[in-house]
């Protein structure tokens, strides 16, 4: 094998991890020995595992040592001899060992920090929901101001003519009101107390045009009545009534059904 084919094999990194078959061991030693490319790369590799395997060292205690110095004193001044082969292993499974620890760490640190990527996440998703429900809310409030201020504007308008109508015998609590413009004719109800008409019924708005009734238009009081309604624009109307009629209306107006009335005065 060439050097760049022993490097890009990954028999390099076996061989500073311990690992490896005696022959791939073999064959490593002889390129370092032989080719200098092999050579600087496994110094690197074990460089690197050295300087990783000193940032987890943790040293011991002054006491500590003594009490090891002392435990091995009669035998401090004998040396044993040891082969550079056996010298080899125990260092390279050390060294493998630190880098095994080491990459425990960096999964253990790297799921904690997917975890909480994804606690951000939620929160953050949340928040939106939160924020869109918000917007939708302020949306129906903006729009439910905006429909108060146009029916403030519309009875405060001094062009606006009232016109009281009052209860009839079907029920003499009945009450509404008229607001008709002196100068376009439009015309708009409040209705103030209506009873709640029965399933298939509807009240319906008529105004009084040279001796006439005339269809001014179907009130909606689904809301109790509370809000002010345009009807059917109606010049020169003299008076105005409201009866009880078939739903969707009718053509005339039922006399005996009849709950509101008022001159326009």
């Amino acid at each position: 094998m060439t050097a760049e084919e022993i490097i890009a094999s990954g028999l390099l990194e076996a061989y500073v991890l311990g690992d490896g078959s005696p022959g791939e061991r073999s064959l490593v030693e002889q390129a370092r020995a032989t080719e200098p490319a092999v050579r600087a790369e496994l110094d690197s590799l074990e460089e690197m595992l050295e300087k990783h395997a000193g940032t987890q060292a943790v040293s011991p205690s002054a006491d500590r040592k003594r009490a090891v110095l002392d435990a091995i004193g009669p035998e401090k001044g004998k040396i044993i001899p040891m082969s550079s082969g056996a010298k080899a292993a125990p260092r390279m499974n050390w060294l493998a060992a630190a880098a095994i620890g080491g990459l425990l760490l960096s999964g253990a640190a790297n799921y904690k920090l997917y975890d909480e990527l994804n606690t951000v996440r939620d929160r953050l998703s949340g928040l939106e929901s939160d924020r869109a429900i918000l917007a939708q809310e302020l949306q129906v409030q903006q729009a439910s101001m905006q429909e108060a201020q146009d029916q403030l504007a519309v009875v405060f308008d001094p062009t606006k003519h009232l016109i009281p109508l009052a209860g009839q015998v079907l029920d003499p609590k009945a009450a509404a009101r008229i607001f008709m413009d002196t100068e376009t004719s439009e015309v708009y109800i409040d209705v103030v107390s209506l009873p709640t008409p029965p399933p298939g019924k509807q009240y319906q708005l008529w105004a009084q045009v040279d001796g006439k009734m005339v269809d001014a238009g179907l009130l909606d009081i689904a809301d109790n009545g509370l809000k002010l309604q345009r009807m059917k624009t109606m010049p020169n109307a003299k008076a105005f009534g409201v009866t009880l009629e078939k739903e969707g209306g009718s053509a005339e107006p039922t006399l005996s059904a009849l709950y509101l009335f008022g001159p326009v005065g």
